[in-house]
């Protein structure tokens, strides 16, 4: 019988996890699917549970079987699904400083989607877009759904400052050997940078996220084999810049300061003392 996650990280983007994705692609007790996100929760939930359980079809050893799909703690939809199919799941969450992520995320997309045309104000003034920092109202559903004991909830700050820790907390979480060091354990993983052909970029990712059924058919080994490949082609050395407006920082780290003692009562713990400089 096809194996079902027993984990999903849920969110957030820019946070770690193509990180996360790579160090738990290497564990021997664990396994991702090719394509880490399959949208399934959101986007494809209509296809079913035989199509979701394609994925998974070549894990039934494994202790730990995942995927990493950071727009699932943007909807209480999602939440309330995920909570039908696999009541039992553990939820990985990992969260940056909101306003650190949603400059990191318009370099993103400035080479990767058509939201690059706009300005990093235009930008940010997006609903869509400040709801991925929205952490509070993200992530409260899942914690009026899921015991608290089922959801561990990160913060990049720590992978930052010992990565090796942040790894071992994870480990034992999922209940896995955390003896077992992954090669890319210290180091950066598609960090973003400037791409050599931004519009070669944009289809490139399309074209990849709008196929998930073609991961359940590739091996994990090939999706990173494909990654470096993808990396050297597409990317230059340099980091990207934007200008960012000085008044445009101020209000958007005052919208971020007032939530979180919101967020903090939900988590049950304080952000880190940086959120606050």
């Amino acid at each position: 019988m096809d194996s079902l996650p027993n984990f999903l990280y849920i969110g957030a983007a820019k946070a770690g996890s193509s990180w996360l994705y790579s160090v738990l692609s290497e564990h021997p007790e664990v396994y991702i699917p090719f394509a880490k996100r399959t949208y399934f929760f959101d986007r494809y939930y209509e296809r079913g549970m035989h199509w979701y359980r394609s994925h998974f079809r070549t894990a039934p050893r494994q202790r730990a079987v995942g995927e990493i799909c950071h727009s699932y703690f943007l909807s209480a939809e999602t939440a309330r699904r995920i909570r039908a199919d696999l009541p039992d799941v553990k939820l990985i969450c990992c969260l940056r400083n909101p306003l650190d992520r949603l400059v990191s995320a318009y370099l993103y997309e400035r080479d990767h989607t058509t939201q690059g045309r706009l300005s990093f104000s235009d930008f940010a003034d997006q609903n869509t877009v400040l709801q991925k920092s929205d952490y509070a109202e993200n992530l409260l559903p899942f914690f009026e759904l899921f015991p608290r004991q089922q959801i561990l909830v990160l913060f990049y700050d720590d992978l930052c400052a010992d990565a090796g820790a942040f790894y071992s907390r994870i480990c034992q979480f999922l209940e896995i050997d955390p003896t077992f060091v992954p090669e890319v354990l210290d180091k950066r993983v598609w960090a973003t940078r400037r791409a050599r052909f931004p519009f070669l970029t944009r289809l490139a990712w399309a074209y990849a996220d709008a196929r998930p059924e073609r991961a359940a058919k590739e091996s994990t080994k090939g999706r990173l084999a494909f990654l470096k490949l993808l990396d050297r082609i597409l990317y230059t050395d340099q980091k990207p810049r934007v200008p960012l407006d000085p008044a445009v920082i101020d209000r958007l780290r005052s919208r971020f300061l007032g939530a979180y003692a919101e967020l903090e009562r939900c988590i049950g713990r304080p952000v880190p003392d940086a959120w606050r400089r």
